[in-house]
């Protein structure tokens, strides 16, 4: 009696819809939570079949309803979602288990329904559904925010040292003009020396006293041309514009290996020793005349990264530690880089 009860009780109070139909589909039990769901009074359900209670499309006809349900009911136990539609028409959507059942000491056939109402699960779920899709755009709008004002100040900062980079490539690139324009005026008198060799020679077979009057016309080119001085100077020269040369090859690789790190945005092996030599070629007009550089670098091992985002954190070190000397107004060391 007391296990009678408590099941009376729990059927009574169960939020969920329980309901007994027979193998048509008509309901023969229904506890308060089916009314209440449904909005259907008890004498309205006794006379009513499963097929009123769920949402069937405008199309369908009585005998399309029959066949579906009767479909539900070839299985021994079915789960699903199935919309119902309650007095008001109204339609929501239930989370639904029917399984076959039989009386005791009985071959006839029924069906448990056990249902519950989901349609406010849904929308919420719908409605976070539509917040995750908005919070995902604003993810994705403020990572393309921040990369672009990553971008922005690799820019503010490459646009703040391209003067200095031209500088840079200026001074050699000046010295390079005037040691080709000197080089060119020795040419020209090394010419005109030349030329005159060449008569000596063809005269050399005339007679001597034609060869004593060109050997000394020779001798006076190459006192007021200062011949030794000339041999001698295109020789310091020639190795100045090849420092030079060097000096601008050099900024110039390293200008390309910065701009073709910034376009690399995944992954690789990364030198961080020729990222830190690369970025102060770029930074040196910026940083030379307020900091003195020392350099100890040692043997390190690639490690994996992503080139671009390395240099310019190498670079904005550099920079700032340079204006922080500045703002002090003193000649300071800047960095010494050993690891």
């Amino acid at each position: 009696m007391e296990m009678k009860y408590l099941f009376e009780t729990i059927i009574k109070n169960i939020k969920q819809s329980l309901l007994i139909t027979d193998s048509n589909g008509k309901l023969e039990f229904f506890n308060a939570s089916t009314e209440k769901m449904w909005n259907y009074s008890e004498e309205e359900l006794k006379n009513m079949n499963i097929k009123d209670l769920f949402y069937f499309e405008s199309s369908y006809t009585e005998d399309n309803k029959i066949s579906q349900i009767s479909d539900l009911f070839l299985f021994e136990n079915w789960n699903g979602e199935i919309y119902a539609k309650n007095k008001e028409n109204s339609v929501f959507c239930l989370k639904v288990s029917i399984c076959q059942i039989f009386e005791e000491n009985s071959n006839v056939k029924k069906y448990l329904i056990i249902s519950e109402n989901i349609e406010e699960k849904k929308n919420l779920l719908s409605q976070l559904k539509l917040k995750d899709e908005e919070l995902q755009r604003s993810i994705k709008n403020l990572e393309n925010a921040q990369f672009m004002m990553i971008e922005e100040d690799k820019l503010a900062n490459l646009g703040h040292l391209s003067a200095g980079i031209a500088h840079e490539i200026n001074n050699p690139l000046g010295f390079i003009i005037s040691n080709f324009g000197t080089l060119k005026k020795y040419v020209e008198k090394l010419n005109e020396i030349i030329l005159l060799y060449k008569s000596l020679l063809a005269n050399s077979q005339e007679g001597m006293c034609l060869v004593k009057d060109e050997v000394a016309n020779v001798e006076s080119l190459e006192r007021k041309y200062n011949l030794d001085f000339i041999m001698d100077d295109i020789d310091e020269l020639l190795k100045d514009t090849e420092g030079g040369i060097e000096r601008v090859q050099k900024i110039i690789a390293a200008m390309r290996n910065f701009a073709h790190s910034s376009l690399e945005k995944n992954f690789e092996q990364y030198d961080l020793n020729y990222g830190i030599t690369n970025t102060l070629v770029i930074a040196k007009n910026e940083i030379k005349y307020n900091s003195n550089i020392e350099i100890e670098l040692d043997e390190v091992p690639q490690v994996e990264a992503i080139p671009s985002e390395i240099n310019q954190v190498i670079l904005n070190l550099i920079i700032n530690s340079s204006h922080a000397i500045k703002e002090k107004q003193e000649n300071a060391d800047l960095a010494t880089l050993d690891y």
